[in-house]
């Protein structure tokens, strides 16, 4: 130990020894940099970043320049004016005719920030970690609009906030109303989507054409006589789009299909208890895309592996999710809404049918409460499903997460 600290002690000594330099007249000056600019100057600002508040979120991209920062949200139409001292931010959000200042302060890794502002409160953030680019709707026909907006919806919903911005190209407002925020229209476009979650329909179903030019859509709640009423209008560049309800209407709407769930109806994390078919696929896709976080486990919940072999459970059951899910993607499911999602029907849902089995959804027991899960037999028939459509070229819907199959032939 004497002879560690003789080595050492001169390091440090030379450490604290401060920086000399030459002010006017040749004086010597000292001046050592605080942590905090000196974590600013190597790390700074610039990038893209992932953000949240209280009630949405999205890709947050910002330049530096010396002091100076600006910034936009490509999707929601938001842009960022700042100035920069150490590790803090100061500025304001400019959103059409609104504007709001805020104040955030980097983290001690610079990859992440935290702070506030005046009209949503909190603000976070933390640097992306894959680069993220906009994506264009197809609204050429009003299939291709409904199907694309539940698609992004459907997205945006599980935790890609960027998302709704890919969504609102469906989406039509009405001109003759008064302006509204961009952050205002996504929020209604939330609201819009959440009642339709309420509903169960087969977004193929929906028709190519309408000489009309208007078609008129009622997406209905099973054993209940609730419907939400659509309208997909053609604008004069025969581009197809969703005509946002008015309040009034969603208001009325949701009111009816609620009443539908009884004592009930479904809340923000409800469908983990995996109370219908709904609720199982979507925690099987939304913990499969996070499946290096937290995800793991919320997907694994959904296989029901009572007749897997238990001395395989724990190295081969993983397989039979990535089994399952690019089995999901290879046929390109995209119908999660095509579910139902109320515990009052017990009924198993098949999502594919082949002859080397298929992918069934059921409850784990006739009680109230059981949980739904892809059945056993989906469980033992999955390899041989994956096989049979592993050559199909990848899906555009449902992305693979990151590290999810490995790499070496099965």
């Amino acid at each position: 130990m004497k002879h560690f600290l003789l080595r050492v002690f001169p390091l440090f000594c030379v450490c604290v020894v401060p920086v000399a330099t030459l002010a006017d007249g040749g004086a010597a000056e000292s001046r050592v940099e605080s942590p905090a600019e000196s974590r600013a100057e190597s790390r700074g600002w610039a990038g893209a970043w992932d953000t949240a508040w209280s009630d949405g979120g999205g890709r947050l991209v910002l330049e530096q320049t010396g002091d100076t920062i600006t910034g936009r949200y490509p999707q929601l139409g938001v842009r960022i004016e700042a100035r920069a001292s150490g590790d803090q931010l100061q500025g304001r959000w400019f959103d059409g005719d609104h504007s709001d200042s805020f104040v955030v302060v980097l983290s001690r890794d610079g990859q992440s920030f935290t702070g506030r502002d005046d009209r949503y409160g909190w603000w976070s953030g933390m640097r992306a970690k894959t680069s993220g680019s906009a994506q264009t709707l197809s609204c050429a026909t009003p299939r291709d609009v409904f199907v694309n907006f539940v698609a992004a919806a459907n997205r945006a919903r599980d935790g890609d906030e960027d998302s709704w911005g890919t969504a609102a190209q469906a989406i039509e407002f009405d001109a003759a109303a008064a302006p509204e925020p961009r952050t205002v229209q996504l929020r209604r476009i939330r609201e819009l989507f959440n009642v339709m979650d309420l509903t169960t329909f087969r977004t193929w179903e929906v028709a190519t054409d309408e000489p009309s030019g208007v078609l008129t859509l009622e997406l209905q709640q099973p054993r209940s006589d609730a419907v939400l009423k659509l309208t997909i209008r053609r604008d004069g560049a025969g581009q197809w789009h969703i005509v946002m309800p008015s309040t009034d209407q969603l208001v009325a709407a949701r009111k009816a299909l609620v009443a539908g769930f009884g004592a009930n109806p479904p809340t923000g994390q409800s469908f983990k208890s995996l109370q219908s078919a709904r609720d199982a696929m979507r925690s099987f896709l939304m913990g499969s895309a996070d499946w290096d976080g937290e995800g793991k486990a919320l997907a694994m919940s959904t296989l029901d592996l009572s007749r897997f072999p238990e001395t395989l459970r724990d190295t081969d059951s993983e397989l039979v999710a990535g089994y399952l899910f690019r089995t999901l993607q290879a046929i390109n499911f995209n119908g999660l809404q095509s579910l139902p999602n109320n515990s009052s029907s017990r009924d198993p849902a098949t999502v594919f049918r082949h002859q080397h089995g298929s992918i069934v959804l059921a409850p784990t027991g006739p009680e109230a409460g059981a949980p739904w899960k892809f059945t056993p037999q989906t469980v033992e028939q999955i390899s041989e499903l994956y096989f049979a459509t592993s050559q199909l070229p990848p899906s555009t819907t449902i992305q693979s997460p990151q590290g999810w199959v490995p790499s070496a032939t099965y």
